[in-house]
C-alpha cells in the first residue's frame, strides 16, 4: 500500500510487517578429526607440505592465550627463496568492478595454467550494491606487473599499506604513492632537449576509478579492465568543466592493461567537452579514456587536440621516493607488525586517527574472523586466518592487536590485516590431493564473493616416484566398529600422486607400550578396519614398495560421553523417517568412532514414534517425544517435536509498546490498521533517507524491547526461515532478519 506525498516528503517510505518462523530440522557438520583435547590447550589438526616450499597447518586452542576462548587458526607459509613458489595477486575476471569467490579466482588462475595450491581473501571492497563503483577494491592492485587499479585519493595512499612482491621475488609491505605522467609529444622540443616538454606535461591522478565523489580536479585513466562494457561520466556540476579524451592506437600491451614502468604512446582520437556534449562515454575495447575535471579539464582544453600523440606511464614509489618494480600488490587495511614488533591498540588507533571512529570498530571487534599476511626475515610469506563468530562457534574470533601478536609469534617482521568477517576465507589442497578446497568455517556458512585474493602457486615439476604416503588420520574407535581408512601419496616435490591403481598393501601391527594388544581387529585389502573386542592400541600400515604410511588406532570398550550429532530440539514430520546419528567422546574430549548398533535405543512415549536399532526414528503423529540411546552407563537424550510447521511470533495485535527503531537512518514505528494479513493490525515503520549523511550504513533497525520478549520469541526448534508479510510501495531497501 502507498500514499500520496508532497515534494518535501518524497524520501519517506514505510512498510508493514507480520512475522512468523518456519521451522526446520537442524543440521550440524561434525568433523571427528577436529575434536579438541580438553586437557591440552593446543591441538594440531594439520601440519604438512602441500607443495615444495609451501606448508599448511591448522590448530585448535581451547583457551587461546589465556582468554578462555576457543580459537581455530590456519597458516600458509610460502618460501619465496624457492624459485618454484609463486605469490599471485588474484582478481575476479581480471576486472576492477567484478567480484568472485576465492574458489572461483583460484579456478581462473588454474585455467591460465598456474598450479595454484592455496589462497586467501584480499583487500576490503565497496559493498554499495547498485552504485557504479560496487565491487572496487579499497586500494590499488598490481597483477603480474600491471597496474589494474590505483588509489582513489592521495590520502588513501598514506592511510592504507600495501603488501607486494617485487620483480626480484622479495616480499614487502609499504605505503606507496603513485607517479603517473602524461605528456604531449613535441618532436621539436624532444629533439632539442632530449626529454618531454614540461609545459606539455601533467600528472594522471589514478587509474580505473569512476566514483564521482573523488573526481574533482583530477585526471583519471579508464581502461577496458574496469569492467565489462565500462562507462565513465560526471555529475551535472562536474560536467560544467569536464573533458572525456579518447585514446586509441596505443603502443605496447594489446589487452588494455598498463604495465608499471612502461611508457605508452597513443593517439587522441576525440575530446568531448562535457559542458556542451555528453556527460558520459563507454570505454572502447581498443582504447582508453582520460576523464578530466576542473583544473585538469582546463589543462586538456589548453594543451590537447584531436590528432595529437601523447605518452603516458604509471609508476609506484615508496616513502623514500624510490621507484619500485613490483610484480604483485594488494592493498591492506592496517599494519599489524612493523620492524618485527607487534603494534598495540594505541599504535593502531594513531594510524587511524583520521578515520571517523579512529578505527575502533574494526580494531576492537573480538568476535570477527580475521585474515592477515606478512613475511619473515628469510623471505617466507605467512598468511594467517582465524575463524570467528563469537561464543556460539568453534572459534570465537580475534581483535587486531591479538592478530598482531600472533603474526609476530609466527616470525613476521612485517604484517598487515586484510578484509575479515564474512570475507575471511582460506583455500588449500591437502597432502596428496589435487583439489583446492575451502578449509575454514566461513562466517556466512558459504563463500562470499570478494574483489581480490592472494594466491600461492607451485611451478615445480612432477616426478613419477611416490616419496611419501599418509594414512588419513589416527582414530579412537569403539569395539566391533568398522572404519574405512584412506591413503594418499606425494612425490618428492610435494605433488599429489594418483594411487587409484596402486597396489597398496594394508596390514595391522601391534603397537608398543602398556596398552598394546595383539590380534585386536582386522583390516581388509581396501583398508576397511574392524575393531576387535579388547581395548588397546594397534597400528594400521599402508605400504607401496618401501614407502609406508601409518595410523594409530585406539580401541575402547567404553565411552565417557555420548551425544547426538544434531543439537537442539528436532522438528520432524509424521510418517517421515529421520536417521539419527550418535557420536561419543573420551574423558579427554577425543572423538570416538562408534556405530549406532552399539547403543540400546528407545523412545518416550512409545505412541509418538518408533525407533529401530540403527537409530531410524519414524514419527507417528503430532506431539513431543524423547529418544534415548545408551552405551554402557552413558545415555544420550534427544528431544523432538512432530507435526509443528509454523510458530507465530507476533500478529501485532495490542502490542503497541513492544518495538522501537534505531540505526543511522532511524525512523518510528506504530501499530497500524492500514494492512493486516490476519486480525486487524500490522506494524508500520516510517523512515526518511532524506537526512542520511551516507557516511555510515543506512540502517533502519526494528528492535524488540526486552520486556516484551515473551515465549513467542523463543523457538525450541532451529528455524529454516523467518517469514513475514510485507506491504509497501516496492521501493524499499533490502530487508535482513537476524535470529
Amino acid at each position: 500500500m502507498t500514499r500520496k506525498r508532497s515534494q518535501s516528503d518524497r524520501a519517506r517510505k514505510y512498510i508493514a510487517v507480520m512475522l512468523a518462523v518456519v521451522l526446520i530440522m537442524p543440521f550440524m557438520l561434525i568433523n571427528e578429526s577436529m575434536a579438541a583435547d580438553q586437557n591440552t590447550n593446543l591441538q594440531q589438526l594439520y601440519n604438512h607440505k602441500i607443495a615444495r616450499g609451501i606448508f599448511f597447518q591448522a590448530n585448535n586452542y581451547n583457551d587461546y592465550q589465556g582468554t578462555g576462548q576457543r580459537e581455530r587458526e590456519y597458516i600458509i607459509t610460502a618460501d619465496l627463496s624457492d624459485p618454484t613458489v609463486q605469490a599471485i595477486s588474484g582478481k575476479a575476471n581480471d576486472k576492477v568492478l567484478k567480484l568472485g569467490t576465492v574458489s572461483s579466482q583460484i579456478a581462473e588462475e588454474q585455467g591460465k595454467g598456474r598450479n595454484v595450491v592455496a589462497g586467501i581473501n584480499g583487500d576490503m571492497f565497496n559493498i554499495s550494491l547498485g552504485t557504479m563503483h560496487y565491487g572496487e577494491p579499497l586500494g590499488l592492485q598490481v597483477k603480474d606487473g600491471k597496474m589494474l587499479v590505483g588509489f582513489s585519493t592521495v590520502g588513501s595512499a598514506s592511510r592504507f599499506p600495501v603488501f607486494a612482491i617485487d620483480k626480484n621475488r622479495k616480499a614487502m609491505i609499504a605505503y606507496l604513492s603513485m607517479d603517473n605522467q602524461l605528456s604531449v609529444v613535441d618532436s621539436k622540443y624532444e629533439k632539442a632537449y632530449g626529454s618531454a616538454n614540461p609545459n606539455l606535461t601533467t600528472t594522471i591522478d589514478t587509474i580505473n576509478r569512476i566514483n564521482t565523489q573523488i573526481m574533482g580536479d583530477k585526471m583519471i585513466l579508464i581502461t577496458p579492465q574496469l569492467t565489462d562494457h565500462p562507462t565513465v561520466g560526471f555529475t551535472n556540476e562536474q560536467a560544467a568543466n569536464g573533458t572525456l579524451t579518447v585514446l586509441k592506437n596505443i603502443s605496447g600491451e594489446n589487452d588494455g592493461s598498463v604495465r608499471l614502468g612502461q611508457e605508452y604512446e597513443a593517439e587522441v582520437v576525440s575530446i568531448i567537452d562535457t559542458s556542451t556534449g555528453s556527460k558520459s562515454i563507454t570505454i572502447p575495447s581498443d582504447g582508453m579514456v582520460l576523464a578530466s575535471q576542473g583544473i585538469k579539464a582546463t589543462w586538456v582544453k589548453e594543451h590537447l587536440k584531436t590528432g595529437d600523440k601523447v605518452r603516458f606511464s604509471f609508476n609506484l614509489k615508496d616513502q623514500s621516493n624510490k621507484r619500485l618494480e613490483l610484480d604483485q600488490a594488494v592493498t591492506a587495511w592496517l599494519p599489524l607488525v612493523e620492524n618485527g614488533q607487534a603494534l598495540t591498540r594505541a599504535h593502531m588507533t594513531e594510524k587511524c586517527k583520521y578515520d571517523w571512529d579512529r578505527g575502533a570498530t574494526v580494531i576492537d571487534a573480538r568476535d570477527k574472523a580475521r585474515t592477515a599476511i606478512g613475511f619473515t626475515r628469510d623471505n617466507k610469506v605467512v598468511a594467517l586466518v582465524f575463524d570467528g563468530g563469537g561464543a556460539g562457534r568453534d572459534s570465537y574470533g580475534l581483535n587486531l592487536p591479538d592478530m598482531a601478536i600472533r603474526m609476530q609469534q609466527l616470525g613476521a617482521v612485517a604484517a598487515v590485516s586484510l578484509d575479515g568477517g564474512g570475507s575471511t576465507q582460506i583455500n588449500t589442497r591437502l597432502f596428496g590431493e589435487t583439489k583446492v578446497n575451502v578449509i575454514n568455517n566461513t562466517s556466512d556458512g558459504k563463500e562470499r564473493p570478494v574483489s581480490n585474493t592472494i594466491l600461492f602457486a607451485s611451478n615445480v615439476s612432477k616426478s613419477n616416484d611416490v616419496k611419501e604416503l599418509m594414512v588419513n588420520r589416527d582414530i579412537t574407535i569403539f569395539k566391533n566398529t568398522t572404519y574405512a581408512f584412506q591413503v594418499r601419496g606425494q612425490d618428492s616435490n610435494g605433488n599429489p600422486v594418483d594411487l587409484s591403481k596402486a597396489d597398496i598393501k594394508w596390514s595391522l601391527n601391534s603397537a608398543t607400550g602398556a596398552n598394546a594388544v595383539k590380534n585386536n581387529g582386522s583390516i581388509d585389502k581396501k583398508g576397511v578396519f574392524t575393531a576387535g573386542t579388547l581395548p588397546g592400541i594397534v597400528t594400521v600400515e599402508a605400504s607401496l614398495g618401501d614407502v609406508k604410511g601409518v595410523a594409530r588406532v585406539n580401541v575402547v570398550d567404553s565411552v565417557d560421553r555420548l551425544a547426538f550429532t544434531e543439537g537442539g530440539i528436532l522438528a520432524v514430520k509424521p510418517n517421515v523417517p529421520k536417521q539419527l546419528q550418535l557420536t561419543a567422546f573420551t574423558r579427554e574430549g577425543q572423538s570416538i568412532i562408534i556405530s549406532n548398533n552399539a547403543a540400546q535405543w528407545s523412545v518416550t512415549p512409545s505412541s509418538i514414534a518408533t525407533i529401530n536399532q540403527q537409530g531410524l526414528l519414524t514419527p507417528l503423529g503430532k506431539g513431543t517425544g524423547v529418544v534415548s540411546a545408551k552405551v554402557g552407563n552413558q545415555e544420550a537424550l534427544f528431544k523432538f517435536v512432530s507435526g509443528q510447521d509454523v510458530q507465530l511470533i507476533d500478529s501485532y495485535e495490542n502490542r503497541n509498546a513492544s518495538y522501537y527503531i534505531d540505526g543511522y537512518v532511524g525512523g518510528r514505528c506504530d501499530i497500524s490498521r492500514a494492512q493486516a494479513r490476519d486480525g486487524q493490525h500490522s506494524l508500520r515503520v516510517d523512515y526518511d533517507y532524506g537526512a542520511w549523511s551516507k557516511v555510515n550504513n543506512g540502517t533502519i533497525n526494528i528492535r524488540t524491547k526486552e520486556a516484551a520478549k515473551d515465549s513467542r520469541y523463543t523457538s525450541l526448534i532451529r528455524p529454516k526461515k523467518l517469514a513475514m508479510w510485507v506491504y509497501g510501495d516496492g521501493k524499499a531497501p533490502w530487508l535482513r532478519a537476524i535470529i
